[in-house]
């Protein structure tokens, strides 16, 4: 019937303009040898005993930041950063910053953290950045200063929504309506 061509056309065309997103960048905190790190005099390592599995930065004198390796986002319409966070033993003046920058734009900050707790991060990056973009960084950045301070971060994961391929769909639908003018 033409109820179900209807159903079947309108589940074909949203299969095909809606995609499922796809694994862009994923930080396991395993091994921290494709970030840029630089900042303070105790930057950020991978974490032991308690905080393994967590990119770690503890007893930071300064500011130290974590910068990620490239990111090609130059496909995506919609890119999606989610992570792990958890911060213990910040004082006032201290913080866990997360930023992210593109080939058009300095660093843009995402979010602050200042309170002790842990929670996970969910933010759409095309609300920071402009994208596509082939030229994407995040940026992770400590600020405390005592051994018994520290920012953790752990999954860090962007995922994108690919832009479909222009289409030019149309459709010439003609129907007659009976039209009685009786006044």
């Amino acid at each position: 019937s033409a109820r179900v061509l209807l159903v079947i056309l309108f589940v074909v065309l949203l299969a095909y303009f809606v995609s499922a997103p796809v694994g862009k960048f994923f930080e396991d905190c395993a091994d921290l040898s494709d970030w840029v790190i630089g900042g303070g005099t105790t930057n950020w390592a991978v974490g032991e005993g308690g905080d393994a599995g967590w990119c770690k930065a503890s007893n930071v004198d300064t500011t130290s930041n974590m910068t990620s390796a490239n990111i090609d986002l130059s496909s995506t319409g919609i890119a999606n950063l989610t992570f792990d966070r958890s911060t213990a033993g910040l004082d006032a003046g201290e913080f866990l910053k997360v930023y992210v920058n593109s080939s058009t734009q300095a660093f843009t900050l995402i979010v602050t953290y200042t309170d002790n707790a842990a929670t996970s991060g969910n933010f759409n990056l095309s609300q920071f950045i402009t994208i596509p973009d082939s030229d994407v960084f995040l940026r992770f950045e400590c600020r405390n200063g005592a051994t018994n301070e520290k920012c953790l971060v752990d999954n860090i994961n962007v995922t994108s929504y690919e832009i479909p391929p222009q289409q030019n769909l149309s459709a010439n639908i003609s129907a007659q309506i009976p039209f009685n003018a009786q006044t």
